[in-house]
């Protein structure tokens, strides 16, 4: 036990010499203390337990009959009340969310300690204790509701008064009219996860261009025990307009956790409009979003932890026209452009392109250039360029023909699609600790890589294309 408290205290002495951005996630239970008439009742001990944890609290009322409990975890409590001359009081279930101060008045009844008065907590309807103007997201909520991605993106879309940012989707929403990088500030267990460079909270990584999952280094939804927004009035613990608040699960004296898989294919999709239009169907997609983490006790009642690991792995083809040069083109034959000879030159002036030689001046005849001009880059080049596959008739472009295979074609020679593919890579760990009756301490950890990747830009496939376009996220 000595070598796990210094191993604690250590974490904690680390830690007090780095800046953080953050926020504290430790909420409060308050209330007061009457009798059946009313008056207060000072003097009365009351604790405060978390019923997945077992770790306990406890205060004794002051004259005026109020209790204070600082410093609780998110979680379910239960709330004892002794004081002699009365009925032991306990009420379960009280559901406290993080930074939250939720209130649990008690009212005593006259009889034995003994006696137990048991009473099952309700939510309040209204928050007295705080200003703030938000939404929580629990952890039903977070377990039930069906979501398209496992994703953080698929929380924002539940929160009022939030749309898809102007700039980078939901890395950067527009949450009570804020709509500037910077303007939301993202935190998992009460530090900041932004993404500075962006101004917002996710990667930005385009996946499946439909849902756009930016948060992809954010915790996933299998892994939160609360997903929390404060847009109105926030105190000034808040650094930001609007605050999101992430806080994971914890592990508790039961083990308990989670595998997942979900699976969205081809054979559940309708083909592209670009695709369609070019009579060509649609190439392989696939996504797996798949997970599992687990939680339990290291020391019952002392020490928890929870681990949790989730991926995605996709395969999304993009639609794309572009123009290529034809395959005589290729071997130096660009007499296309002209349909109007006379001795080897283009006589078709208006519509026609006579090709010269660059060094010379000269015109090559029948725009036939030699292989043994062709520049050794451009040989290697054409090999990974794809052929054409669109057949085009000569275009009227204001007074002048275009053919298939110019730069100057209004109309794409080329139609296919490139198979992008995402994975991403999510881990954390969580470990919490009750040092002693005053102390305690929760270490988080988290970390994501984008792996295997490869981002196309319109082109194909070798072309404009990034195949490393990854990233790595510690936290």
């Amino acid at each position: 036990m000595k070598s796990l408290h210094l191993t604690g205290l250590s974490i904690l002495l680390m830690g007090a010499s780095v800046a953080l951005y953050g926020q504290e996630i430790r909420g409060s239970i308050v209330g007061n203390v009457t009798d059946a008439s009313g008056a207060a009742v000072p003097g009365t001990r009351v604790t405060v337990r978390n019923e997945g944890t077992g770790i306990a609290s406890a205060t004794t009322t002051d004259a005026s009959g109020t209790y204070t409990v600082p410093d609780l975890l998110a979680g379910m409590y239960t709330v004892i009340a002794v004081k002699e001359g009365f009925k032991t009081y306990q009420a379960t279930g009280i559901r406290l969310l993080s930074s939250q101060t939720a209130r649990q008045d008690i009212v005593l009844q006259v009889g034995a300690v003994v006696q137990t008065l048991e009473v099952f907590a309700h939510a309040q309807l209204v928050q007295t204790d705080s200003p703030t103007v938000g939404g929580t997201l629990q952890i039903h909520e977070l377990t039930d509701l069906p979501y398209i991605t496992t994703s953080t993106d698929s929380l924002m879309n539940l929160v009022p008064g939030m749309s898809i940012g102007i700039s980078y989707g939901n890395s950067n929403p527009v949450i009570g009219g804020a709509d500037y990088f910077g303007t939301s500030n993202f935190t998992v267990n009460g530090v900041t996860t932004n993404n500075f460079g962006q101004g917002g909270g996710g990667n930005i990584a385009y996946i499946g261009s439909a849902e756009m999952i930016a948060q992809s280094n954010l915790p996933s939804i299998g892994t939160l025990q609360e997903f929390k927004v404060d847009s109105s009035v926030v105190s000034a613990e808040y650094r930001s307009q609007t605050a999101i608040s992430m806080v994971t699960k914890q592990g508790t004296n039961q083990y308990h956790g989670q595998l997942y898989e979900y699976n969205e294919n081809k054979s559940l999709l309708a083909n592209s409009f670009d695709l369609n239009k070019y009579n060509e169907t649609q190439g392989a997609f696939n996504r797996n979003q798949f997970g599992g983490n687990i939680g339990g006790p290291i020391l019952h009642d002392k020490f928890f932890f929870f681990a949790n690991y989730d991926g995605i792995r996709e395969v999304h083809p993009q639609a794309i026209t572009a123009n290529f040069p034809t395959q005589a083109m290729r071997q130096g034959d660009f007499s296309n452009l002209c349909d109007k000879w006379s001795a080897g030159l283009c006589t078709d002036t208006a519509n026609g392109q006579q090709l010269y030689n660059p060094l010379t001046g000269q015109p090559f005849i029948n725009n036939q250039i030699p292989p043994s001009m062709f520049a050794p880059q451009s040989k290697e080049l054409a090999a990974f360029m794809p052929l054409p596959n669109v057949n085009l008739a000569p275009m009227t472009v204001g007074n002048s023909v275009v053919y298939a295979g110019s730069p100057f074609a209004p109309s794409s020679d080329y139609a296919g699609e490139l198979p992008l593919r995402f994975g991403t890579n999510n881990a954390q760990l969580r470990l919490d600790g009750q040092l002693g009756s005053k102390d305690s301490v929760v270490v988080f950890g988290t970390m994501s890589k984008g792996s295997p990747w490869f981002y196309g830009y319109a082109c194909g496939a070798p072309y404009g294309s990034w195949t490393d376009h990854d990233f790595n996220w510690h936290n």
